[in-house]
C-alpha cells in the first residue's frame, strides 16, 4: 500500500480531478465485508438453493452451502468491471437430466453428482453504459442517494442481461465428459438467476451504506425492500450526493506502474457529484475516469472518503464564515475617520455625520494556488474639496478612503487543522495640493481561529474545537508616509514627541477596534456553534461507517479513513 500511512506522501498526493467526493474501497475491504455478511449477519444467505421444475421432483438443481464469495476488481480502459467468485463447500450436489450411458439407447435419466469444490466466477459490470439499461427495479436502488451496499454488489449488478460468465475461472473439478460439462454450463447462468432473485425478494438485513446519508438501519424480519427504501434519506447529509458514477482502479506504487489484477489493494470507487444547498443548477460529472494519483489507503484501513476543498471548506466553512466576514466590515468607517493622531481637528472638518467609506462589495471565494481560499470586500471613497486652513492660509484637501476586509482558509496538509484568517486594511490618503502635500495613513488589523478536526461521530457528524490565537485583540500595525517618506510606525524616525504622538494614535485605532468589533469569544462561540450544532457537518454514509483520521491532503481536500461498522 505504498508508504501505508494515513498522511504519507502517496496518500497526500491524491487529487480530486474535478469530482466534489470520491469514497474508495479496497478489494480486500470488500471481501471482508462479504465474508461476514455471508457468515455472521446474514448467515442463510450462504444456503445456495436453485431449483428448476418442481421442489419434489427437479428437473435441475444445484444446492449447497457456499463459502462467502471474493471479489476481484478489474482495473482496465472502460473495463470497471469485478470477477464474482463463489465456491460450493463439501456436500453440495447437482442434479441433472443426460443420456444414460450405460443404456443402449442413450434414453435420458435423472442424475445426481456432488458439487463440491466447484467454483462459479462472473463478470459484475459497473460502467454507467451497462447501468443505463438497467431494470428500472434494479436502478432505483442504485441510483437513490442511500440504498447502495457492498452487499447488493452482486444483487443488484448479477441481473442476467448484466452479468457474463467467466468460464476460465470457473470450474467444475469432477465433470470429465464434454457433454455433461457443456449443459451444465448451459444451466449455470439460469441457477446464478434464481439465486439473485431469491436474494433480493428475501429478508433486506442491515443496509451498508455506501453512497447514503443515513444511521444504520435495523430492518425488521419482516419488512420489505420497499419499505427499507422509504426508511432511507431520514438524517440527510450536509452535501448528499446526486449524481454518481463507478469504477475500479488498481493499486500502483506510481503513475507509471502497471497495476497487479490480484493486489488486494485494487480500489472501487464511487465517483460523486454533491448537492448544494441553494444552487438550483444540475453539477455535471467530469467526462473521465478519476486517474491514479496517489495511495488510498493506509495500515489496516481499507476505505477512504474523500471530500473536496470546494464543498467542505468554501461551500461548508465558507459560508458559515461569511456573515462574521461582513460584520466585521462594520467598524471600519469609524476607524477610518480616526487614522491620524489629530483625527479629531480632521474630521471636525471633514463633519463627523459624512460616511467616510462607501458602499461595501462583497466579492466571491476565490481558490489560490496554494489551496487556501480567500474572500475579499472592497470599499473606497473619494472626499473632495474639504476646506482646510495652516498657517494662517486657507486651501482645500482631498481625502482617498480605500478599506479591504479579506478572510481565508487555509488547510495544513497531513493535519486535520486549518485557519481562518482575517484582515481588515485600510488607507486613508490626505491632498493639498494648494501646497503639494500629502500622506497616508495605513491601518492593518489581524486576526486568526484556528480550528481542528478531531473526530467524527458513528452518525457521520464532525467534530472540533476553535481557538482564537495570536492577541486576545486584534493585532494591529499602522503607518503613516508623507510623500513617500515613513514618518509614523516601525523603521521611523521618530523624536521623543513623536513617538508619544504615535502612542497615543495606536491607543486611539486600538480602542476603535475595541469598541466596534464583537469579542473574539463571541466570534469563535459563533464557529464553534456553526462546526459542532445547529450546522454541525455530516458525511454521507453515516452509521455505516466508523470515520476516522480527517486531515487534508496537499490539495486542500478533507480525507477521512473508512471502516465498516
Amino acid at each position: 500500500m505504498g508508504d501505508a500511512t494515513k498522511n504519507g506522501k502517496s496518500r497526500m498526493g491524491l487529487t480530486l480531478q474535478g469530482y466534489d467526493q470520491v469514497i474508495a474501497l479496497s478489494q480486500t475491504n470488500i471481501n471482508q465485508t462479504l465474508k461476514r455478511c455471508f457468515k455472521v449477519d446474514q448467515a442463510k444467505l450462504a444456503n445456495f438453493k436453485a431449483i428448476i421444475g418442481t421442489a419434489d421432483d427437479p428437473d435441475y438443481a444445484l444446492v449447497g452451502k457456499i463459502d462467502p464469495p471474493t471479489i476481484e476488481l478489474i482495473d482496465a480502459d472502460k473495463a470497471d468491471q469485478a470477477i464474482y467468485s463463489i465456491k460450493f463447500q463439501s456436500g453440495a450436489k447437482y442434479t441433472y437430466f443426460g443420456p444414460d450411458r450405460t443404456n443402449v439407447r442413450g434414453i435420458a435419466k435423472k442424475f445426481e453428482i456432488s458439487a463440491s469444490g466447484w467454483v462459479l466466477a462472473f463478470f459484475v459490470n459497473f460502467a454507467m453504459e451497462k447501468c443505463e439499461r438497467m431494470p428500472d427495479d434494479v436502478k432505483e436502488v442504485v441510483m437513490r442517494t442511500g440504498s447502495y451496499s457492498v452487499d447488493q454488489l452482486v444483487i443488484v449488478f448479477g441481473t442476467a442481461d448484466l452479468m457474463d460468465f467467466n468460464w476460465d475461472r470457473s470450474k467444475f473439478p469432477n465433470i470429465d465428459d464434454k457433454a455433461t460439462l457443456l449443459d451444465a454450463k448451459t444451466q449455470m447462468a439460469k441457477f446464478i438467476h434464481l439465486w439473485l432473485m431469491d436474494l433480493r425478494t428475501g429478508e433486506a438485513g442491515n443496509s451498508h451504506n455506501i453512497l447514503g446519508y443515513t444511521v444504520k438501519i435495523d430492518v425488521e424480519s419482516n419488512d420489505s425492500r420497499e419499505q427499507l427504501l422509504k426508511k432511507i434519506g431520514d438524517t440527510p447529509p450536509s452535501f448528499p450526493p446526486t449524481k454518481v458514477q463507478f469504477q475500479t482502479i488498481a493499486n500502483k506504487s506510481d503513475a507509471g506502474s502497471k497495476g497487479d489484477p490480484a493486489d488486494p489493494y485494487n480500489a472501487f470507487l464511487f465517483t460523486e457529484m454533491c448537492g448544494i444547498p441553494e444552487d438550483n443548477k444540475p453539477r455535471p460529472l467530469p467526462q473521465h475516469d478519476l486517474q491514479w494519483s496517489g495511495n488510498w489507503f493506509y495500515g489496516t484501513i481499507g476505505g477512504t472518503m474523500a471530500m473536496s476543498s470546494g464543498i467542505f471548506l468554501k461551500e461548508f466553512v465558507g459560508k458559515l464564515v461569511e456573515p462574521i466576514h461582513k460584520s466585521c466590515t462594520g467598524f471600519a468607517d469609524s476607524l477610518a475617520k480616526r487614522q491620524t493622531w489629530d483625527a479629531e481637528v480632521r474630521m471636525a472638518r471633514v463633519k463627523r455625520d459624512v460616511k467616510f467609506l462607501g458602499d461595501w462589495i462583497h466579492g466571491k471565494w476565490v481558490l489560490y494556488d496554494n489551496n487556501q481560499w480567500m474572500l475579499e470586500s472592497t470599499s473606497t471613497k473619494q472626499h473632495t474639496e474639504i476646506p482646510w486652513r495652516d498657517n494662517g492660509k486657507s486651501s482645500t484637501v482631498q481625502v482617498n478612503v480605500q478599506a479591504v476586509m479579506s478572510t481565508w482558509l487555509k488547510p495544513y496538509p497531513g493535519t486535520g487543522n486549518f485557519d481562518i484568517e482575517q484582515r481588515l486594511h485600510i488607507v486613508t490618503k490626505w491632498s493639498n495640493f494648494s501646497i503639494q502635500y500629502s500622506f497616508d495613513a495605513t491601518s492593518s488589523f489581524n486576526w486568526t481561529y484556528a480550528v481542528q478536526l478531531f473526530a467524527v461521530s458513528s452518525g457521520g457528524e464532525l467534530s472540533s474545537t476553535v481557538t482564537y490565537t495570536k492577541n486576545e485583540k486584534p493585532a494591529l500595525t499602522a503607518t503613516i508616509t508623507i510623500e513617500g517618506v515613513l514618518v509614523r510606525g516601525i523603521a521611523s524616525n521618530q523624536n521623543e514627541q513623536e513617538r508619544q504622538d504615535w502612542d497615543k494614535y495606536q491607543s486611539l485605532l486600538k480602542d476603535t477596534i475595541e469598541n466596534r468589533m464583537p469579542s473574539s469569544t463571541d466570534f469563535t462561540s459563533t464557529i464553534n456553534r456553526g462546526l459542532n450544532s445547529q450546522k454541525k457537518f455530516i458525511f454521507p454514509g453515516g452509521g455505516t461507517f466508523d470515520m476516522s483520521d480527517p486531515l487534508f491532503n496537499e490539495a486542500g481536500d478533507l480525507l477521512l479513513g473508512l471502516v465498516y461498522r
